[in-house]
């Protein structure tokens, strides 16, 4: 912060992306998005910019809004795990399981050792009604996370879905 101090009034897009990113680990979400914002006017294809306005709209609830972001995020930086990731919780929180699913898949090519991903896929496909790949993904997981609360949930909800199974055979 104060090696920005003193360059507010700048149309420099690395200084507008540090103010922005600064505002951002805050959480402060309007100071952030207006920094995005300038930095938009001046690069609008930017797919940094626009992830960036994606996790913006996300945190303040306009899931419309982030999609819409985060789809030009992917678009223009097609190797983006963290915008493969954010776009799959968007599609979670307005229930597209199937496009949660592709996008969570997406962001695990990219980079397949966040394991995070693994119960988020688990999730989706549970939601889906792919039962055996949900067993899958929550088994991966369980067998790859730290030990702690998350891993016991996702072996609940393994065993639940197994046992699901079996009564739908």
């Amino acid at each position: 912060e104060e090696v920005l101090r003193g360059f507010e009034e700048t149309d420099d897009l690395a200084i507008l992306l540090a103010f922005g990113k600064l505002a951002l680990t805050r959480q402060l979400w309007s100071d952030a998005q207006g920094w995005f914002e300038r930095a938009l006017v001046v690069d609008p294809t930017n797919p940094t910019i626009k992830l960036n306005l994606g996790i913006i709209a996300m945190a303040n609830g306009r899931p419309t809004d982030a999609r819409v972001f985060l789809e030009q995020a992917v678009a223009g930086s097609p190797g983006s795990f963290e915008g493969w990731n954010t776009l799959g919780a968007v599609h979670a929180r307005q229930s597209n399981a199937e496009g949660a699913i592709t996008a969570w898949e997406r962001a695990r090519e990219i980079n397949p050792r966040v394991v995070d991903v693994l119960f988020n896929l688990g999730l989706a496909h549970a939601q889906a009604g792919h039962l055996s790949q949900a067993i899958a993904y929550f088994d991966e997981y369980a067998s790859r996370a730290e030990k702690g609360p998350q891993r016991e949930r996702a072996l609940a909800m393994a065993q639940r879905l197994r046992i699901r199974a079996s009564q739908n055979r």
